[in-house]
C-alpha cells in the first residue's frame, strides 16, 4: 500500500492535538492511544482507496479531513465544546450571526480557502512510500477498535471516571450503550455491587405551580388593591465578576440595590439561554426541557399568569426562539416585539422604547401586566459602535454593561414618573455569565464555572417578608408570593443545583451546599462524581448525589 507520508504525518499531529485534552490517568491514556490509532488507520485506508479512483479526490479528502480536525481543535481551545450535533445545531438556528459573531458567508469563504490551501500543500509534498501492506493496516485498525471498546467497557463496568472523561472529551468517540456491555461483562466478572456511579435511584417530579383567575379576584377583594405588575428585565451574558470588582460599571444597578435588594452571588442554574430561562420561569432544573420540547407543551409561570388574567408582553432584542424556548415558556396570548436591526445595541434601545410604551399602558389599565424585556448587547459579538477592531473583547463587554445600565436607568425612572413603582415587582438579572480566557476558556455553555453561572439579581417592589432568591429556580416562587400576600412563604433551599448546557438534557451537574461543592457528570442515567479527595468528601458527595437525583427526571 502506497502511503503519502506528508498527509499521514499531518493527520497524525492533528489527531494528537484534538485528543490531548482527553487524556486522564493510565486508563484514559490507553483509550486515547487506541482510539487515535483506529482513526489514523481508517484515514489511511479510505485515502488509499480514494487514490485508486483519483489522486485529486484523495488530496481533496486529505484537505477536508485536516480542515475538520483543525475546526475541532479550534472549538475545543476556544469554548471547551466539540464539533458535535449540539454545536452544528447552532448553525441551523435563527440569529446565527448575532449569537456567534460569525458571518455565514465569511465562514464559508474561510473554509473554502483553507481547503484549497491544504490541497495545494499536499500536491506539492506528494512523497509516497510503500510502508505497510493493506492487510496490516486493516489488522492494526481493527485491533485498535476492539481494544478501545474492550478497555472502555471494562473500565466503565468497574466505575472508572477516567473512561467517562475520555468518552466526553474525545471527538468522534462512540461506544455501545453500557447496558449491553455491562450485561455481557456480568458473566465474566464477579458482581460489582452497588452502581459505581449512581448512589440512589430516587426519582422525583419538578416543582409545579398553579394560579387561577379566581385567585386574582380574591387578592383584589382581600387587599383592596390589584395584583402587582411584574417587570422582568434580562440581559444576556452578564456575569457578576466584573461588577463586583468595579461597581462603577453599572451605577444604576448598584444604586437601585440600595433601595431594593441586590445580589452578586446569584446563580443562573445553567450556562446557556434556553436552559437557564427555562429554570427561571418554571422553577425546575432543565432536566425536563427535552420532554417539554418534544411534547410541544407550555411550561412555567408565564402561561399560567396569562391564563389567570394577566396581560403578558415581551420585547426581545434577539428572538427567544432558540431551541424552541419561546414555544415552551411564552404563552400563546402574548404581545411580542422582536428586534430586526443588525446592530444589537439599536435593538436594545428599541427594547427600552417598547418597554416604556408598555409601562404607559399599565398606568391606564386595571388589568395587571407582566412584561419581559430581553437585552442582547452584552452578548458576543459586541456592537461595532463600541470600539475599533483592536479593542479587546473584555473591554467591549464592559462598555456594553454600561450601555445596558443606561437603558435600565430609563426604565426605572419611568416607573417612578408613571407612579408604578409601588405596585410593580421588578426583577433584573441575566441568563448566564461569560468567560474571557479564565483558565483558558472563552464564552459559555462549556462548564459550570462561577464566570458562567454567577449573575446579578436585582429585586425591586417585593414585600420585605420574601427572601432573596439564591438561584433562578427560586424566582417563580418569589413571583407567586408577591402576587398573593396570603401565600405561605417558601424559603429558598440551602442547596443550589446547577446544570451544564446541552441540547435537550444536561450532561453535567454541580451541587453547592454548606459542606462544599460537588461536581458530577451525567451519563446514561448514572451520576459520575468528579474530583473526590478523601472519605469525608465521599460521604458528602453521596448526600449531594441523593439530593440531586430526587430532582432529575
Amino acid at each position: 500500500m502506497r502511503i503519502n507520508v506528508f498527509e499521514v504525518a499531518i493527520i497524525g499531529l492533528l489527531l494528537m492535538a484534538v485528543g490531548a485534552g482527553a487524556v486522564s490517568g493510565f486508563t484514559g491514556l490507553l483509550l486515547v492511544i487506541s482510539h487515535l490509532t483506529a482513526l489514523l488507520a481508517l484515514f489511511i485506508l479510505v485515502r488509499n482507496l480514494t487514490a485508486k479512483i483519483s489522486q485529486k479526490a484523495a488530496r481533496l479528502l486529505f484537505a477536508l479531513v485536516s480542515l475538520l480536525l483543525i475546526i475541532e481543535a479550534s472549538i475545543q481551545f476556544l469554548t471547551g465544546l466539540h464539533l458535535n450535533w449540539f454545536v452544528l445545531s447552532l448553525l441551523m438556528e435563527g440569529g446565527f450571526r448575532q449569537n456567534t459573531g460569525l458571518s455565514p458567508s465569511l465562514s464559508v469563504a474561510a473554509i473554502f480557502l483553507a481547503t484549497i490551501s491544504l490541497y495545494w500543500l499536499t500536491a506539492k509534498a506528494a512523497a509516497e512510500a510503500n510502508l505497510f501492506a493493506a492487510p496490516r493496516i486493516i489488522a492494526i485498525g481493527l485491533a485498535a477498535v476492539v481494544s478501545t471498546q474492550f478497555i472502555y467497557a471494562v473500565a466503565y463496568y468497574h466505575g472508572s471516571t477516567n473512561a467517562i472523561h475520555v468518552r466526553r472529551s474525545m471527538p468522534f468517540f462512540w461506544t455501545p450503550h453500557p447496558y449491553q456491555s455491562n450485561k455481557l461483562l456480568g458473566y465474566v466478572f464477579p458482581d460489582r455491587g452497588e452502581n459505581p456511579f449512581s448512589l440512589s435511584k430516587i426519582r422525583g417530579s419538578d416543582t409545579e405551580f398553579a394560579l387561577e383567575r379566581a385567585a386574582l379576584a380574591s387578592i383584589r377583594d382581600r387587599t383592596g388593591a390589584p395584583p402587582p405588575n411584574i417587570l422582568i428585565i434580562v440581559t444576556d451574558s452578564l456575569r457578576s465578576k466584573d461588577i463586583r470588582r468595579n461597581p462603577d460599571l453599572a451605577p444604576t444597578l448598584m444604586a437601585a440595590g440600595q433601595t431594593g435588594r441586590l445580589s452578586l452571588d446569584h446563580y443562573s442554574v445553567s450556562n446557556c439561554t434556553h436552559f437557564s430561562l427555562y429554570s427561571m420561569f418554571t422553577g425546575a432544573l432543565p432536566t425536563s426541557y427535552g420532554t417539554a420540547r418534544s411534547q410541544k407543551r407550555k411550561a412555567g409561570i408565564l402561561p399560567e399568569i396569562s391564563a389567570a388574567g394577566y396581560s403578558v408582553s415581551s420585547a426581545e432584542s434577539v428572538s427567544l426562539d432558540w431551541y424552541d424556548l419561546s414555544d415552551i415558556i411564552l404563552p400563546g396570548a402574548i404581545q411580542r416585539w422582536i428586534g430586526k436591526d443588525e446592530d444589537t445595541l439599536e435593538n436594545d434601545r428599541q427594547v427600552t422604547t417598547k418597554t416604556l410604551e408598555q409601562l404607559a399602558i399599565w398606568q391606564q389599565s386595571e388589568t395587571p401586566g407582566l412584561h419581559l424585556a430581553y437585552y442582547h448587547g452584552t452578548h458576543f459579538p459586541y456592537s461595532e459602535t463600541l470600539g475599533h477592531s483592536a479593542t479587546p473583547n473584555l473591554d467591549l463587554y464592559k462598555m456594553a454593561i454600561g450601555l445596558f445600565d443606561t437603558e435600565l436607568a430609563k426604565i426605572l425612572t419611568a416607573l417612578d414618573e408613571l407612579d408604578l413603582s409601588n405596585n410593580t415587582l421588578v426583577i433584573v438579572t441575566s441568563d448566564h455569565g461569560e468567560e474571557f480566557f479564565e483558565d483558558g476558556r472563552v464564552g459559555h455553555a462549556s462548564r459550570l464555572s462561577n464566570e458562567q453561572v454567577q449573575v446579578p439579581l436585582l429585586i425591586l417592589g417585593a414585600p420585605d417578608r420574601l427572601s432573596m432568591p439564591r438561584s433562578h429556580n427560586d424566582i417563580p416562587e418569589l413571583i407567586y408570593a408577591a402576587i398573593d400576600p396570603a401565600r405561605a412563604i417558601v424559603q429558598p433551599p440551602e442547596t443550589i443545583y446547577l446544570a451544564n448546557c446541552g441540547y435537550n438534557f444536561p450532561g453535567a451537574f454541580s451541587v453547592i451546599s454548606a459542606s462544599g461543592r460537588y461536581d458530577f457528570e451525567f451519563d446514561n442515567g448514572y451520576l459520575i462524581p468528579m474530583d473526590l479527595q478523601n472519605d469525608q468528601d465521599k460521604a458528602n458527595m453521596r448526600k449531594a448525589a441523593k439530593g440531586l437525583l430526587t430532582l432529575i427526571r
